[in-house]
């Protein structure tokens, strides 16, 4: 597939620490069987190290040999875990649910919605197939192969932690305006945090910058939104049902609590529109049309709804 993402493949060798290639003469034999036969051996040492790490033997799993791998590999793979199904508690029904509210109240972005989960799958599969093929990369290095790209981005505000990007474009069209590229954003526990079709973006900002600003301020929405929902799910768990009766006949306005996350929520995805709007118009010296506001609304909602509405799914596989 000719790739519009403009990704190359690259062959890497897989290499172990420590272990450089035996570049050294022969030693003399006038330097006495003794020597020679330590010289012998370590050249074969070094050798049959290569072939290990070369064939993936666990050999070179020892603490001195670590192949050096990409720090997205294991966000991946705790990824491909969360998705295929984990240990989860009721509250990724609420999540679920708030998600499915969430992208009903835009338009949705994705051409088929059933099949966004197998969208993002693939992804990841691929993604991981590709960041353990690259184990000589540094952190810092962009990973890229045919149709998918893999970097990470420092969290604004949070040193020393990272998001981690995965852009999987596929044969056919996965949102409604002929994109077919899909933009995934992860945390470092493997946790989806905005899933989108990122072309229908870059129709409206195409600066790189723009696309961090969006990145970023929805990232920082998704996290918020959990947070607030997780803290609503312990307070329901810490409330017996005796307790709940007498507050219910004390004061009836406990009743609408529930109300309170969704007004909560609602804000949350309001607010980052307006943020994302705001940046992006300083950022690019433009103003926005308000059809490219209401498109932006849309997908801010279905970056930050499309991992919610994968956690039921994701606890239903159990």
């Amino acid at each position: 597939m000719q790739s519009r993402l403009g990704i190359g493949r690259t062959d890497e060798k897989k290499t172990a620490v420590g272990v450089a290639p035996d570049r050294r003469e022969p030693p003399a034999l006038a330097a006495g069987s003794a020597q020679l036969l330590l010289a012998l051996q370590h050249s074969a040492g070094n050798a049959a190290v290569s072939r290990l790490v070369a064939e993936g033997s666990g050999f070179a799993s020892s603490p001195s040999m670590q192949v050096m791998r990409h720090p997205a590999l294991t966000v991946l793979r705790r990824a491909g875990r969360w998705l295929v199904g984990r240990a989860t508690r009721m509250i990724s029904k609420h999540i679920a649910r708030h998600g499915r509210r969430i992208a009903g109240r835009a338009h949705s972005v994705f051409r088929l919605p059933r099949k966004i989960r197998s969208y993002v799958e693939l992804a990841i599969a691929d993604a991981e197939q590709l960041a353990a093929s690259a184990a000589a990369h540094g952190a810092d290095d962009i990973l890229e192969g045919p149709g998918i790209r893999i970097f990470r981005e420092a969290v604004r505000g949070a040193p020393g932690k990272f998001r981690t990007h995965v852009e999987r474009e596929f044969l056919t069209d996965i949102g409604t305006r002929g994109e077919r590229i899909l933009k995934i954003v992860i945390d470092a526990s493997g946790r989806l945090v905005t899933a989108y079709p990122i072309e229908r973006f870059t129709a409206i900002a195409a600066g790189a910058a723009a696309v961090a600003i969006f990145d970023e301020k929805t990232a920082e929405a998704s996290e918020r939104i959990r947070s607030r929902i997780e803290a609503e799910e312990q307070d329901e768990e810490s409330d017996d049902i005796l307790t709940t009766i007498l507050d219910f006949v004390f004061d009836p306005s406990v009743a609408g609590e529930g109300e309170d996350l969704i007004v909560d929520i609602d804000a949350i995805v309001e607010e980052t529109t307006r943020d994302v709007v705001r940046d992006i118009e300083e950022e690019e010296g433009v103003c926005l049309e308000e059809e490219d506001v209401e498109a932006l609304r849309n997908l801010v909602a279905a970056a930050i709804s499309t991992p919610m509405m994968l956690e039921e799914a994701a606890a239903e596989s159990e």
